[in-house]
């Protein structure tokens, strides 16, 4: 059991580390720019044919008045 843990630890977790740094990360940052860039482009396009959002009606920032409003003092 001991020569098994041995090669596992010096060579195939090193191999294991290696192949991860040099191709797996490497993909999965392409695979993840490829996708910002098709959203960025279903984005534009949804854009061109439908036009841009709506205008938004400007929200009433002021404070509420009359009787039932909360106050510190009462």
């Amino acid at each position: 059991m001991e020569p098994a843990r041995r090669a596992y630890r010096t060579v195939l977790t090193p191999v294991g580390h290696v192949v991860r740094d040099l191709v797996l990360r490497p993909a999965a940052q392409a695979a993840h720019a490829v996708g910002r860039a098709v959203g960025q482009a279903r984005a534009d396009l949804r854009r061109a044919l439908l036009g841009g959002p709506a205008p938004r009606a400007p929200a009433d920032r002021r404070e509420p008045t009359g009787r039932d409003t909360r106050t510190l003092g009462g």
